[in-house]
């Protein structure tokens, strides 16, 4: 497992650095050299982008058998980030007309850090890993998703009762555990969870907290 997060994470922070690089290459030479120097910019940039391509996929791979978490999210969102502004880059190179390359970054910046203020990031975190932990090798720990907030409470009681939290004995089998009996105990999380709901004011809630008040109220 050490061997491949480091993998993965040592491939992202290379894809920011090329990324950072690309961008100040561009702001200094785009449009102000010749063509011939304008082509080999538009190399450099579909290079990094093949680049972007493979941190993408180890980054894949990684959340298939690991499973997805907070960082592993927003990694792969800066990624997908990463590859709009290459890909656009890349284009206005060969487009006539002169673009403003900064003001392109902080609005798609801006759009996209609003489309994630609106994602229900823990709800996809959770139906990702019950999903990916039926796939054959999984190393994904169920009991892991604790770490997440009494948004997916009602989704995790939804899980508990029918009896899909169990952690795969595979998995266990395959990591040389003799654990294939033992399960995490979900009761005292989701008691902590509806306590927390239930101190609660009105005024801090959001809405998932609002929704599983008004459902076991």
């Amino acid at each position: 497992f050490a061997e491949t997060e480091s993998l993965v994470k040592s491939g992202f922070w290379q894809l920011l650095f090329l990324s950072c690089l690309n961008i100040l290459i561009y702001f200094f030479t785009y449009k102000k050299t010749i063509i011939f120097v304008q082509r080999i910019l538009a190399g450099f940039s579909i290079g990094s982008l093949l680049v972007l391509v493979s941190a993408g996929y180890r980054m894949g791979l990684y959340v298939v058998y690991y499973g997805l978490s907070y960082e592993k999210f927003f990694a792969a969102y800066a990624v997908v980030f990463c590859a709009v502004v290459f890909m656009w880059l890349i284009r206005r190179v060969f487009v006539d007309r002169r673009a403003n390359i900064l003001k392109f970054i902080v609005m798609l910046f801006m759009w996209m850090y609003a489309l994630l203020v609106v994602t229900p990031v823990e709800q996809v975190i959770v139906r990702s890993n019950m999903s990916l932990s039926n796939v054959t090798d999984s190393r994904i720990r169920l009991f892991e998703m604790t770490m997440l907030s009494s948004d997916v409470l009602d989704l995790i009681k939804t899980y508990h009762e029918q009896g899909k939290l169990a952690e795969p004995v595979g998995y266990l089998v395959r990591e040389q555990e003799n654990k294939s009996q033992e399960q995490f105990d979900w009761t005292p999380w989701i008691e902590e969870q509806q306590q927390r709901i239930a101190n609660k004011q009105w005024y801090e809630m959001n809405i998932m907290n609002a929704l599983y008040f008004a459902k076991n109220n």
